[in-house]
Formats: structure tokens, sequence, C-alpha cells
């Protein structure tokens, strides 16, 4: 029982007739936006860098060196041009049915042979043996032949991007001397 007086000048009597506490609960389930927030900032903010790191190969990289070989495949596709002493006995073979058209007259068909090679067993190939006979009336001779073959090229960097070009490969051959039988 407690009286208090609070007037100035005069003092009344005031009565505390019941105190109590107020306790209040706040509940929620375990799974909430204020968590899944949570969740995400961590995320972001500690794991997300080791992720990103692991994916770059590693942090500061000062010097790093890396070697992969491209897969070149023939494409069985040619172009021939053989000349000799005359500049009119110019004989010429394609693989493309359009350029034998305008090659009618110098057109001649050849044997040709080629595989490739992988003795590593990589399964990419490492040599091209490339054979070509070419057949020749008894006064023709050869002095010059022009070769350009076509090849698809493709390379893997690190292993995953995949990069991929056609490309060709001029070969040219002069003699002094005449040879038959190519």
């Amino acid at each position: 029982f407690e009286v208090s007086y609070s007037v100035p000048g005069y003092q009344m009597a005031v009565f505390t007739v019941f105190t109590d506490t107020v306790i209040r609960h706040y509940r929620t389930s375990v799974v909430s936006k204020a968590l899944l927030f949570q969740l995400i900032i961590f995320t972001t903010t500690l794991i997300a860098p080791f992720f990103i790191a692991y994916s770059t190969r590693g942090f500061w990289k000062r010097e790093g060196a890396y070697r992969e070989q491209a897969d070149v495949t023939f494409r069985r596709e040619l172009v021939m041009s053989l000349a000799g002493y005359k500049h009119s006995s110019r004989i010429a073979f394609s693989s493309f049915s359009h350029l034998n058209h305008l090659l009618s007259d110098q057109l001649r068909v050849p044997l040709i042979r080629s595989r490739e090679d992988d003795p590593n067993l990589d399964g990419l190939a490492d040599a091209l043996y490339f054979h070509v006979e070419m057949p020749l009336l008894p006064d023709e001779d050869v002095l010059h032949v022009q070769l350009l073959l076509f090849f698809d090229y493709q390379l893997k960097v690190n292993g995953s991007c995949v990069e991929t070009a056609d490309s060709g490969i001029i070969v040219v051959y002069d003699s002094n001397a005449c040879f038959w039988n190519l």
C-alpha cells in the first residue's frame, strides 16, 4: 500500500491498488522472409567469392601455361595445279564440281590416297599422309606443283570453350629439273 502526493503546495493521497508486468511473446515460423534475406546476404558475401576464385583458377595468378593440341581433320577437299615447260601444258584437278566444270580443258582425274595417323592414340591426328598419282601423256613434263588442301580445325580452350574454323594449307613445289610419274 503506497501513498503519494503530487499537487504542489498540497499533498494529495494516491493509492496504488494493483500492479502487473506486461509480457509479450512474438512468434514466427522457422522459415521466414527475414531468414531468406539473411541467407542471401550470407551467400553473396562469404560463399560466392570462393566459387568465383575456384572458377577463375585461383587468386592472383602471376604466371601460368596451358597447352592444347588442336583437332585438325582433312576434309578430303583439294585444288591441284601442275605446270610444265610450256605454259599451255597446265593440268588441274579439284574436288569441287563447279571448279572442275571451269577447268574442263585442263582437267585430269588423279589417283589420290590419304590417311591421318595417330601414333600416340590420343584421338587427335598427328600426321597426314597424302599421295597423288596424276596420269601424264608421254610428252608431258611437270616442273611446278601447287596444291591447296582444306581442313577442319577445332580447338578447346581450357577444355571447355570450343573454337572451330576452316583452314587451308598451300603446298608449292618448283623444280629446275623435270620429273615424271608424279
